[in-house]
């Protein structure tokens, strides 16, 4: 990654962002936990007014290191080129907290001090009203963007209710197709919240969709450590191992997900499929004969789920 991370910063010395880009991301794939990689490349995505691109690697940056004044003073000059004032100015504050001199200056020219508290109105604290337009499961995706759009945009939501208002969104997002909304709204939802846990699964399961299968892991161990335990996170975990190649731990995943639920096809499966890869056929093939077993008393969902894990280089 250092030798990628160098040529990059060549290449913008030499105003060749396109380039330096290209490097930056080499840099990214090995060195995936390092922020310093993500911050240049949003640096040189900035400076080409590639703004996708550039607020993907700014939040990457923040998750890796929450402590760097310099991702969220530029993140804040993302927000407020593209709009987003309030956004700008909770990044503003931020940085300028963390010594930032840059953002102390764009908070006076915005009219306010680092310690600022905008009157934003009537505050709601996950109000009735909320859970009947935004968290409504009968609701359609399109209404519910919609409806989580209205409570964030007019700052009716603060603290941890916001950071629900953002991960509804962006389930909405994902389902509507549209990943990289749902991608933002996630990695907005976890930097508002990061103590609970279903940003990082839903972020998790999103980065695994996209093949990045490292930084899935990683937040589906963030979701896990903060609480969300439950036999479907940790099989969607296992199946991320098992996708690495790490078979040794997602045969451990699955056994201790069978031990507390014996009758979970989805683990027995994908053992069975660990099993075989480490030249265990016969217990491999015991597994998957229980897994079918054990699907037959709902063959749809059994057969739905083993095409899921199929689509992904999951079988025998």
């Amino acid at each position: 990654g250092f030798n990628y991370r160098n040529r990059g910063i060549v290449d913008m010395n030499s105003k060749d962002y396109e380039r330096a880009i290209i490097d930056f991301e080499k840099a990214v794939e090995v060195e995936p936990r390092e922020a310093l990689n993500y911050l240049l490349c949003a640096k040189a995505a900035m400076l080409l007014k590639d703004r996708y691109r550039a607020i993907v690697n700014l939040n990457e940056a923040i998750s890796l290191n929450p402590s760097n004044p310099e991702a969220y003073y530029l993140r804040g000059v993302h927000y407020d080129e593209t709009g987003e004032k309030q956004l700008a100015m909770q990044d503003f504050r931020k940085a300028a907290a963390l010594g930032d001199k840059d953002a102390a200056d764009e908070l006076k020219q915005m009219g306010v001090g680092d310690s600022h508290t905008q009157d934003l109105g009537k505050i709601a604290q996950l109000p009735a009203d909320f859970e009947k337009h935004c968290t409504n499961m009968d609701l359609s995706n399109e209404a519910i963007v919609q409806n989580c759009s209205i409570f964030i945009d007019k700052g009716l939501l603060k603290g941890s209710y916001l950071a629900e208002a953002y991960n509804t969104r962006g389930i909405a997002y994902e389902r509507q197709g549209q990943d990289h909304l749902a991608r933002l709204d996630y990695q907005r939802s976890i930097e508002l919240n990061p103590d609970q846990s279903n940003a990082y699964h839903n972020y998790a399961g999103l980065l695994t969709k996209g093949g990045n299968l490292q930084l899935a892991l990683k937040y589906f161990d963030e979701a896990i450590a903060r609480g969300k335990t439950d036999a479907g996170t940790l099989t969607r975990r296992g199946a991320v191992l098992l996708q690495l190649a790490r078979y040794g731990d997602a045969i451990e995943a699955f056994d201790a997900i069978i031990r507390d639920d014996p009758q979970h096809f989805g683990a027995h499966y994908l053992r069975g499929v660990a099993r075989k890869r480490i030249g265990d056929s016969a217990g491999g093939d015991e597994d998957i004969r229980k897994s079918r077993m054990l699907g037959e008393a709902n063959r749809k969902v059994y057969d739905l789920v083993i095409r899921d894990f199929e689509a992904r280089g999951l079988k025998p």
